[in-house]
């Protein structure tokens, strides 16, 4: 027997590319070091075994098929249509299957016979996209369908804040142990802050997180202190939002780094921004990557009153949070900030970097698959 073929299996599944997905990027990135990986999902170069194509692109007939479905409640038939496989692997063959995807697991619960499933809940899924009624309407009641039905078969779950995690357990009786999305340790001292205050936000631009608030509390800032948002996207929002801070004189919009550049380039600024409203459930209770990113580059963090951001940021002093969630608290904020006290959140930021790096999730994921294995 060769080495690859007396190692364990594993099987990863996720509706996304496991190339450029965080989360199940970094669980086959790390699990195929000791284990046999394969992944079931869009693409996959980083799998040590098999890969496994599922497709969601449909023709006309096969979405308004599911619409209608949907519609009609007819979740029985619209599970069986939702995803195609181009090869169904056999689930026999893996003692252990990771799912990212509410949609995948009629599939696995259905044909995975003896082995242990361990589901990762990035998202409330029930209330993903609520900020569209036809999202609210269509798709919402499939989501909860399918979290009722197969969240009580899972062997163990995970999610990404104890906000979604208490909802789990009090619409579907299910425990989920909370993963926090957490980035590589990166080697780094605090800077010592300049009189003139240097913030950045980074990240995705999209109009649920409503940035516009960001760039408009900078008009009532003191003089020195500059904005940066590094934003990733192309969207129609993402130029709404360079249109809105252009004229500006202490806002800009610079390109976005690589993602392993990402804390080294957030090193250089004294708070990083996590400034949302609570526009949908999931946003209250978001414990966003970019929150740790800041963390690793020992910078303090300057937030909006979200349920689960704002208590973590209290309990570890790290930064401030915002009396409300319009600008105008966020500028009195602001303005309201020394660099000694900046200085004070960077060394607090410092002292809980070893505790919030990847390779604290990479030992809890280790232990889990050892227990089940």
């Amino acid at each position: 027997m060769t080495g690859s073929e007396s190692r364990k299996r594993i099987l990863v599944c996720s509706l996304s590319n496991a190339d450029s997905d965080p989360r199940p990027n970094r669980i086959v990135q790390h699990l195929k070091k000791e284990f046999l990986v394969s992944f079931l999902g869009f693409e996959s170069s980083i799998h040590n075994g098999d890969f496994y194509l599922v497709s969601l692109h449909r023709g006309w007939f096969k979405k308004g098929l599911l619409l209608i479905l949907k519609v009609l409640r007819l979740h029985r038939l619209t599970e069986r249509v939702a995803v195609t496989y181009h090869a169904p692997p056999n689930l026999d063959a893996y003692p252990l299957i990771i799912c990212h995807s509410p949609e995948l697991l009629p599939f696995i619960v259905s044909n995975k016979g003896h082995a242990k499933l361990f589901f990762d809940a990035r998202e409330f899924y029930p209330k993903h996209f609520e900020n569209s009624a036809v999202w609210r309407f269509v798709n919402a009641p499939f989501q909860d369908y399918l979290c009722k039905r197969y969240l009580p078969q899972i062997t163990y779950g995970t999610t990404v804040s104890k906000g979604l995690a208490k909802a789990y357990c009090e619409e579907y009786q299910v425990t989920l142990d909370v993963l926090l999305g957490l980035p590589a340790y990166v080697s780094l001292s605090p800077k010592k802050t300049q009189p003139e205050i240097s913030l950045v936000y980074h990240g995705i631009a999209t109009p649920a997180r409503e940035l516009e608030r960001i760039v408009i509390a900078m008009d009532s800032v003191n003089p020195g202190v500059r904005l940066d948002l590094m934003l990733a996207g192309t969207s129609k929002y993402t130029e709404e939002i360079k249109s809105l801070a252009k004229p500006r004189n202490n806002v800009r919009v610079i390109d976005p780094v690589p993602y392993e550049d990402i804390v080294k380039k957030l090193h250089h600024y004294d708070a990083g921004v996590v400034f949302f409203p609570p526009s949908t459930f999931n946003l209250n209770h978001c414990m966003p990557n970019k929150l740790f990113e800041i963390i690793q580059a020992r910078i303090a963090v300057i937030a909006s009153p979200l349920a689960d951001i704002s208590a973590f940021i209290r309990q570890h002093k790290i930064g401030q949070v915002a009396q409300s969630f319009d600008a105008k608290d966020l500028a009195i904020l602001i303005n309201q900030l020394t660099p000694t006290q900046l200085d004070d959140y960077k060394h607090q930021s410092d002292r809980i970097a070893r505790r919030f790096c990847q390779q604290t999730n990479d030992e809890r994921l280790s232990a889990v698959v050892r227990k089940y294995l």
